[in-house]
């Protein structure tokens, strides 16, 4: 059985001034609802999930496309005073599949070739034999070494990817079955975002049609001097010299785009960064414009990882509550709630437990960790 798997590699926050920036989610697979516990006033917040996708809302709910370790970042800030916080955290994500290929994680190390950066990709999979594998680094396809965006950046925050792929008699050929993915930042740092010299950029869905997306970019620092945007991935390069700009897209599920911006600050400082964005269809993931406080799911645990209080909201009546350790043993067990609960963890020892609730004709189970 595949659960949610949460790991927490790293975590950094920031203070700048009176704003501060933070926030814990709560998952089933790969829906995440995120909380933004956050410090600001004349909020202005900006959600980088790690997966090529963002968002401007308060408390998201996001639906990775697949297995992967994500970079989540919150930006936060004050638009009369300025001041501004940011957040990172580092979330692996398991989707519920039935397949019988199970990718585990992308292991991933850099080369320097040549006065050149290279990435490398290494599989980590169980029962994948038999699948022929298609590697995405940046936004180069098909090398075991891929070019860091083919663009000379210093700063990236970059996806990549391995495809796990099969032939499907339906349709009659090779098509995607499994997928693993990982943020990968390069000499990036979140904690460049608005100041004077940033070339760190937003970017979200603002319409969608049949067939294709447009995503809006808008440059965090708004001071500078300078914009130079360079948009690959199709055709001839786009270029612009405003601090915001967007183009629109085809669908692709697949699609990955290279975006670049330099900036000149007032002071004469130059920064680069270069990110990778991803387009998905609507109806493939949960982000964007359809992204919305009423598209939760049934049920919603939080905070994760938690201390003496684990809460519990629903849409419908639960029955039963369940809490079970690693080893599968039965330690809480709560009956009905209606809609919201709060659960008294604080004798369980630290350690990974499940969740399970339960009704007449549905179940959830959820991961947490109790610190």
């Amino acid at each position: 059985m595949t659960f949610f798997l949460l790991s927490t590699i790293f975590y950094l926050s920031d203070v700048n001034g009176q704003c501060t920036s933070l926030f814990s989610f709560g998952a089933n697979f790969e829906t995440v609802n995120f909380y933004n516990q956050s410090t600001v006033s004349n909020a202005h917040f900006f959600w980088n999930f790690g997966d090529g996708t963002g968002s401007n809302l308060k408390n998201p709910i996001h639906k990775y496309s697949e297995t992967g370790n994500y970079m989540v970042t919150l930006f936060a800030r004050d638009t009369v005073s300025s001041c501004s916080a940011f957040y990172d955290f580092w979330i692996n994500v398991t989707k519920n599949s039935l397949d019988s290929c199970q990718p585990i994680s992308l292991i991933d190390s850099i080369m320097l070739y040549n006065n050149s950066y290279y990435l490398q990709l290494s599989d980590n999979s169980i029962n994948c034999n038999n699948y022929s594998l298609l590697l995405d680094g940046g936004s180069s396809q098909n090398f075991l070494y891929s070019w860091w965006c083919n663009l000379p950046s210093p700063h990236a925050r970059y996806l990549s990817r391995i495809r796990y792929r099969k032939y499907d008699p339906i349709v009659n050929h090779v098509v995607d079955k499994r997928m693993v993915y990982k943020s990968l930042p390069f000499n990036y740092s979140s904690a460049k975002n608005y100041d004077s010299c940033s070339a760190n950029f937003e970017f979200k869905v603002v319409s969608q049609d049949a067939n294709g997306q447009r995503i809006l970019y808008t440059a965090m620092n708004r001071t500078a001097t300078s914009y130079s945007w360079r948009i690959v991935g199709f055709g001839n390069p786009i270029l612009s010299s405003n601090d915001t700009i967007s183009q629109y897209y085809p669908l692709n599920p697949d699609g990955f785009w290279a975006v670049f911006l330099k900036t000149t600050g007032s002071t004469g400082c130059k920064d680069s960064l270069c990110q990778t964005i991803r387009i998905q269809d609507k109806m493939n993931t949960i982000t964007g414009i359809i992204e919305n406080n009423e598209q939760r799911v049934i049920v919603n645990v939080h905070p994760n990882p938690a201390h003496n209080s684990l809460f519990i909201d629903s849409k419908l009546e639960i029955r039963k509550v369940i809490v079970t350790d690693a080893l599968g043993q039965e330690v809480l067990m709560f009956n009905t709630i209606e809609h919201s609960k709060e659960l008294d963890i604080a004798n369980l020892q630290p350690g990974i437990y499940f969740l399970r609730t339960e009704n007449t004709d549905w179940h959830e189970v959820f991961k947490f960790v109790k610190e």
